[in-house]
């Protein structure tokens, strides 16, 4: 049997989700990757808000979904990023220097963020697990 309020907790947590893939992916890439990564990630947070028995326990799914994903936006952008770094590396035959300045300074930006998404993923699954267990009475 499904949650009775499932329906308004996986909009809420896929609006979440975009626009968290959409501030950390935009600052290390293309908003066309944000674009893409919000709908894979929203669409996977759906599947796993969908078939909770009750609506605590879809919004625990929820909490942790939003954690999943500030883990998760931040280590692809910034793996998407490396790779149009060394293309643009080689396109160029020698990087320059503004170039390899700019690349250090996103870089740090992405491992920044992943620090701050692994933080808010630390806390969101604690949050969500205890949520997701069944009340002693």
């Amino acid at each position: 049997m499904k949650a009775p309020n499932v329906i308004p907790v996986i909009v809420v947590t896929c609006v979440l989700i975009v626009a968290l893939c959409w501030f950390t992916v935009t600052l290390l890439t293309t908003p066309g990757r944000a674009i893409a990564s919000a709908i894979v990630l929203s669409g996977c947070a759906a599947a796993f808000i969908w078939f909770a028995r009750t609506n605590r326990i879809s919004i625990a799914r929820g909490i942790i979904s939003v954690g999943a994903t500030a883990l998760a936006a931040p280590l692809a952008a910034q793996q998407a990023l490396m790779n149009e770094t060394i293309f643009s590396f080689f396109e160029s035959h020698g990087p320059t220097t503004e170039q390899i300045l700019e690349w250090d300074r996103l870089f740090a930006l992405g491992w920044t963020l992943t620090g701050i998404g692994a933080a808010i993923f630390v806390v969101s699954l604690i949050v969500g697990l205890v949520m997701h267990r069944t009340p002693k009475l």
